[in-house]
């Protein structure tokens, strides 16, 4: 080993040049002290304190780090939990009135919370510890461990209410520790009004306030980690971030502001509800293949979330998307040609016998749509009006859950009543007994009372209220037991619980709203006029509850009536590519902003598994990236931009066998559309490499006199058969005007010529 040490002596002193021989000396003594130690932080450390080393500096490390590189000396990295332990650790000393540089730790805080990872709050073992200078006050709170493995360190702004960063250590382009070397980045994600802001716009806010251009946070070296600095660093850090926050809030709202000064006195009102639709109701369109249900998502969750910051990650959106979802607050629905009013409002439908020989009762039940904004309506009068306890059990949580209830009845008008959603109805709230503090309910349509149970009602959340999912009211019986009758009113009664401790645990401010959304996938595949029917006007910003021409309607089935709330946000998606509909009811057009979303081939490299290159064995390649622009560059010609191809075909691509599926599962199915069989201009498309040229030889029919009987005859174009041997490499090189057998030379002259072409 002293011999590699030597070694490196030579590299010091060509890269560094000075001071070599005191630092290789002491570099010599902590090797020596380590060698018998296989975990240099083990017995390294304790080792450098005994000899009275004092000269570890940088290019010490250096020197370790190209040793432990080597693997002479090896190296064990701190980890992402031990780092958020030993900063809880220190957090947990302070105490109120201490001062870390410009920093006042103010106290250690179990009761407010404005979002963590995935909506986890734990306040006894994530409590939040909260920071003030003069002008934010911080809570910073860290998560050793989320349940999967993860660690956090949360921020969350006290001054606006609202989480600033979920700091995510799992994250290599957060967090990188390379060799002893721990560095912390922004990653310039923000979510501020509808989903995720583009990069370059945050990083260009950051830049304005002199922010590191790299994004770096801070960085220390595990030798000596200073926890103080460290936690300074992290809240000047959340300092910056809350600025470049604001800043692009004023950017937006000077940008509305100016658009709507621009237009004459006339037209102002109209711009401003043009602004308004623009974060209500949106449909993303354009040709299959491009992302639009996964950016649906991306919307969808930056609504319901929007202190939600993790949008690099696929996985943490898809998984905070399906934690939204299972709250209630996105729901997903698509549209076909059989959907109709009766099924996204309200219609008569079966209800099936609960008895043998009974007869198929019908009823009125409500469809997605009403449902959802009923739930939100009901959901709004449960936000307590003040901020209460926090509640650590189901008695505590319960009493103020009939305490909250109460508080809605007593505030009822003459004639007025509280209903709650059930899954195919509303359930009534009648009365809450003082003594037993039981819930009368009634269901909208029964003829019967239910009082509902406080124990009963334990039994369903105790039994729920883990990874389980309550999905229909006909699982309680099955799954509860069977006591529990009523299982229409117990069902809306254990959502209207869930949601209320949703409140509880956020504790957010009494006038802050949650945004609900509706995602429709291929909208334009329904009856739009049908299945809206007259609640189409509804739609409208200034026509929903609490605006300022807010209309309500009554519904044809149940006479009830209704309104669309203010924060359900509509978001459609649709597929320019298809033939087998018509264009959209233009009243729905009217109501709608449209936003297209084309193919990306950049999308293929930077989030691809492959880097965007295949190869073979004989080390010919095709870029994926120049292979889709050729192809829609052909297509728009031929056809239109609507039918180009996305880029979400060739994302999963990794090898050859990937690429011939693509081809011919994906690509050459959807050309043959596009064409119309006309494999001549599949040939103009993709090459010789896919499609024969005809045969010379013409057909050869039965003695029979026909006009045009040689014309007939003649033979068509054919696609070759793609099996496992097909040469896939060499039929994307033909495609792409490149030698199909990967002549260097050859190739390099061809991109030349393109070059010049452009």
């Amino acid at each position: 080993m002293l011999k590699s040490v030597e070694q490196s002596k030579i590299v010091l002193e060509r890269e560094n040049g000075k001071d070599v021989d005191i630092l290789f000396s002491t570099l010599r003594k902590v090797i020596t002290a380590c060698t018998e130690d296989p975990l240099f932080y083990d017995g390294g450390l304790k080792a450098i304190e005994n000899l009275g080393v004092i000269h570890i500096q940088s290019p010490v490390w250096a020197l370790i780090h190209l040793l432990e590189k080597r693997e002479y000396i090896k190296v064990q990295n701190m980890t992402p939990k031990e780092l958020v332990k030993k900063v809880r650790e220190y957090l947990e000393t302070l105490q109120p009135g201490d001062q870390i540089g410009n920093w006042n730790f103010k106290e250690k805080n179990t009761t407010i919370a404005f979002g963590t990872p995935a909506g986890a709050y734990n306040p006894n073992m994530d409590p939040g510890f909260v920071f003030k200078n003069d002008k934010w006050e911080f809570i910073l709170r860290t998560i050793e461990d989320f349940g999967d493995g993860r660690s956090y360190f949360v921020l969350e702004s006290i001054t606006t209410s609202k989480q600033l960063v979920n700091f995510n250590l799992s994250n290599n382009q957060r967090y990188s520790i390379v060799r002893g070397l721990h560095q912390l980045f922004e990653n310039y994600s923000m979510t501020i009004g509808l989903g995720a802001r583009k990069k370059v716009e945050v990083k260009a806010a950051f830049d304005e306030l002199g922010f590191d251009p790299k994004g770096l946070i801070t960085s220390f070296e595990e030798s000596s980690f200073d926890v103080v600095r460290f936690i300074i660093d992290f809240l000047d850090y959340g300092a910056v971030r809350q600025q470049v926050k604001l800043n692009i809030q004023q950017q937006i709202s000077a940008k509305a502001a100016n658009q709507v000064i621009e237009e004459n006195e006339s037209d102002a009102e109209e711009e401003t509800a043009g602004l308004i639709e623009q974060s209500i109701n949106l449909i993303l369109y354009g040709p299959p293949g491009t992302g639009k249900t996964y950016a649906t998502r991306e919307r969808a969750v930056g609504l319901a979330n929007p202190d939600f910051d993790d949008v690099d990650s696929r996985k943490e959106i898809k998984k905070e998307y399906e934690r939204l979802v299972n709250k209630g607050l996105i729901q997903f629905v698509t549209f076909h040609q059989s959907m109709g009013y009766e099924d996204f409002i309200e219609g008569i439908k079966p209800i099936p016998p609960t008895e043998d020989n009974k007869e198929v009762a019908y009823d009125i039940e409500d469809g997605i749509f009403k449902e959802i904004c009923n739930r939100i309506k009901s959901a709004k009068k449960l936000r307590p009006k003040s901020s209460i306890k926090y509640v650590s059990n189901f008695e505590e949580l319960y009493n103020e859950f009939i305490n909250q209830i109460s508080s809605i009845l007593d505030d009822l008008e003459e004639g007025e009543i509280h209903t709650i959603p059930s899954k195919r109805t509303n359930v009534r709230i009648l009365s809450i007994d003082s003594k037993t503090s039981t819930m009368l309910t009634k269901g909208e349509r029964a003829e019967t009372t239910v009082s509902i149970d406080k124990e009963k009602l334990k039994r369903i959340y105790n039994h729920y209220n883990t990874e389980k999912v309550l999905e229909n009211a006909s699982q309680l019986r099955k799954e509860i037991g069977t006591d529990i009758d009523w299982e229409t009113n117990y069902y809306a009664a254990y959502k209207a619980l869930k949601e209320f401790e949703r409140f509880t645990s956020q504790q957010n401010s009494s006038d802050q709203v949650d945004n609900y959304v509706l995602i429709i996938d291929e909208i334009n595949r329904g009856n739009v006029s049908a299945i809206f029917g007259e609640l189409i006007t509804l739609l409208e910003p200034d026509k929903r509850l609490g605006q300022p021409e807010e209309l309500r309607l009554t519904l044809p089935y149940s006479k009830t009536e209704f309104a669309v709330p203010s924060n359900l946000h509509i978001i459609g998606t649709m597929n320019t590519a298809d033939r087998s509909v018509e264009a959209l009811d233009t009243a729905l057009r009217r109501r709608f902003e449209f936003e297209e979303v084309m193919p990306d081939p950049s999308v293929i490299k930077e989030e691809g598994n492959s880097g965007g290159v295949i190869k073979d064995d004989k080390g010919r390649e095709v870029n994926l990236v120049d292979l889709l622009t050729k192809i829609n560059e052909r297509i728009e010609v031929l056809v239109d931009r609507d039918h180009t191809i996305g880029h979400s075909y060739f994302i999963n691509v990794t090898n050859e066998d990937d690429l011939r599926a693509a081809f011919k599962n994906k690509v050459i199915p959807l050309l043959q559309e596009y064409f119309y069989g006309d494999y001549g201009k599949i040939g103009l498309v993709l090459g010789t490499g896919f499609v024969k040229e005809p045969d010379s030889t013409p057909v050869t029919f039965a003695a029979f006199n026909y006009d045009n009987k040689d014309e007939l005859g003649q033979r068509g174009y054919q696609l070759k058969t793609i099996g496992e041997g097909f040469d896939i490499i060499g039929a994307c090189r033909v495609l792409m005007g490149l030698p199909e057998k990967g002549d260097p030379a050859k190739e390099q002259e061809t991109l030349r010529d393109a070059q010049s072409d452009k």
